[in-house]
């Protein structure tokens, strides 16, 4: 991977861009060995057979879940345990919320988002949203910076997923922000605007200024924290990925884990925030690596060249 030097991070190493390949995928007929084929082969049959079988039980619930969120909404209790529910036929193995300087058995509802609460996130697979919805405890937003840095409002999962899955930063517009729609809402930022593959946090697309104007016209926010947010570095989405791929990624895959950890940036007085703190926190004391302002969104689109090569 000498070739894509350039886009690594240069006091990590890191290259965030880079997708993570399943080890156990091996495309059939690349060895000669006959146990390797036999082994490939089965392999084969039994992700195609799971995928199938999940496949045909999950799409009703799915939609079902659409159909409910334009009139529910996503805090519903019933949705909620819907999605969770959607999730665990996928293959989720284990949901682990736990907090900064709180032991795990002691984290309840109390300590999940709540409504005129902001939060910072790190970005990586289309999941997140169903993940938040589950989680939160009241209605909630999602903002997410394009190229300039304007934050734009993506309030359904259809389109959050479209906007995870499409690789560049602005392939997918969201709404104008309208701040009535803040308003008594548990508010989520994925401040690098862009996905990763999950090893670390990217420099954020929105600046400390264009932060501070917007700060400037919301009036009830209590205080602004950080959720670090990690899922099987397999189903990340760092590149554009068709959907139907992700979907054969996350069906076909035996099970998976999310954990999401609330960082405890505790800033109470909005118009002081600190973008450079709220990014730090995401890294969790050094188990993610925070990056440099290198690795842009101009260097992702180079990246995104580099690696489909040539036309």
């Amino acid at each position: 991977m000498e070739k894509y030097t350039q886009f690594r991070d240069k006091s990590t190493g890191i290259s965030p861009f880079l997708p993570i390949s399943r080890n156990n995928i091996n495309v059939i007929g690349k060895s000669t060995d006959s146990k390797n084929i036999l082994t490939n082969t089965v392999n084969l049959i039994f992700k195609s057979s799971l995928f199938t079988l999940r496949i045909i039980i999950i799409t009703p619930f799915v939609l079902l879940s659409i159909i409910l969120s334009f009139t529910l909404g996503y805090s519903n209790y019933f949705l909620k345990s819907l999605n969770r529910f959607i999730l665990i036929l996928s293959g989720l193995h284990s949901l682990e919320y736990s907090v900064q300087n709180l032991k795990l058995r002691n984290v309840s509802a109390q300590n999940f988002p709540k409504k005129n609460e902001m939060y910072f996130l790190n970005f990586s697979n289309p999941l997140d949203f169903l993940i938040l919805s589950i989680i939160s405890n009241t209605e909630f937003i999602i903002l997410i910076p394009n190229s300039k840095g304007q934050l734009e409002e993506f309030n359904s999962f259809l389109k959050f997923v479209s906007k995870a899955l499409c690789g560049f930063n602005d392939d997918i517009k969201g709404d104008p922000i309208k701040y009535k729609n803040l308003q008594d809402k548990t508010i989520y930022i994925f401040g690098e605007g862009t996905t990763s593959n999950g090893k670390s946090i990217l420099p954020f697309s929105i600046n400390q200024e264009q932060f501070n104007e917007f700060i400037f016209n919301l009036n009830n926010v209590s205080k602004i924290n950080s959720l670090g947010i990690r899922i099987s570095p397999t189903l990340t989405t760092p590149l554009e990925t068709p959907l139907a791929v992700y979907i054969w990624r996350i069906l076909s895959n035996w099970s998976f884990n999310y954990k999401v950890r609330l960082n405890l940036v505790d800033e109470k007085k909005p118009f002081e925030t600190n973008l450079t703190k709220i990014r730090s926190s995401l890294g969790n004391n050094g188990k993610i690596k925070v990056l440099g302002n290198e690795l842009t969104y101009m260097q992702k689109i180079q990246f995104i060249k580099s690696y489909k090569g040539p036309k």
